[in-house]
Parts: C-alpha cells; sequence; structure tokens
C-alpha cells in the first residue's frame, strides 16, 4: 500500500498529520489509564487513575485546543465583529479575514499550542505530586 501525497493539498497533509498524532496520544492516554486502573485495582490509590485520565485527556486538549483556541481569539476577526477596523498585518481572502498563512502555522504554536502544553504540563506536575503523596502516606 503507497500513500502517493505529491498532488494533495496542504491542508489534506496536515489534516493526516493530526489524525496521526490524535491517534498516538490516544493510544499512549490508553494504555496510560489502563495502568492507573491496575495500580488501584492492587490497591495502590486510587488517585493513581488520576494520572491515567491525564495522560490520556492531556494530549488531545493540547491537539485540538490548540486547532480551536486561535480561531476563537483571532485578533483579525473579533475587531471586525466589533466593528473596529482590523490590524494592519490582517489578510482578506474568499474564506474572509484572516491571520496571514506565512504566519498561520506560528500563531497557532504560540496562541495555542504552547499555552495549552504549558498548562497542561503544570496540571500533570500538580497532579502526579498529589497522586504521590497520597500514595506514599
Amino acid at each position: 500500500m503507497s500513500l502517493d501525497l505529491d498532488g494533495a493539498s496542504p491542508w489534506l497533509v496536515l489534516f493526516l498529520a493530526h489524525l496521526v498524532l490524535l491517534g498516538v496520544a490516544l493510544l499512549v492516554g490508553a494504555l496510560s489509564l489502563l495502568a492507573g486502573f491496575v495500580a488501584a485495582a492492587r490497591g495502590h490509590g486510587r488517585r493513581l487513575m488520576g494520572v491515567g485520565a491525564m495522560a490520556l485527556a492531556a494530549p488531545v486538549l493540547v491537539l485540538i485546543g490548540g486547532e480551536l483556541l486561535p480561531h476563537v481569539l483571532n485578533p483579525c476577526i473579533l475587531p471586525e465583529l466589533a466593528g473596529v477596523e482590523p490590524p494592519g498585518f490582517c489578510e482578506r481572502s474568499s474564506e474572509g479575514i484572516d491571520v496571514p498563512d506565512r504566519w498561520h502555522a506560528m500563531y497557532h504554536a504560540v496562541v495555542g499550542f504552547l499555552p495549552l502544553s504549558l498548562a497542561v504540563a503544570w496540571w500533570g506536575k500538580w497532579l502526579l505530586r498529589r497522586s504521590l503523596r497520597d500514595v506514599t502516606g
């Protein structure tokens, strides 16, 4: 089986990449959640299930939220909705006004993926500390 993407749209390639990342994240997270259930069943503390649940939810939250959050907080659309002139760097296309294509990926990284990754890392660290404190006494 060969997957020829030479003539494919960049959006299709990006969509397929996101599906693969989401699939890997769900697989690793599900295995971690299963490990949390096993630890709880063996009497090692129910709080370890929270770590497993976080391992399942966190990558999904970052991957999906990283795509949605920048579109909700779009600096080009929000001023236009308020009836104010959008910033000068915004570009109009047939799809409407948006961040220019050359900056779009970086915008998603800075506004979506980076803050969500930092929030999930902090949440995971807090949850793991709390779980270990409860398990060890």
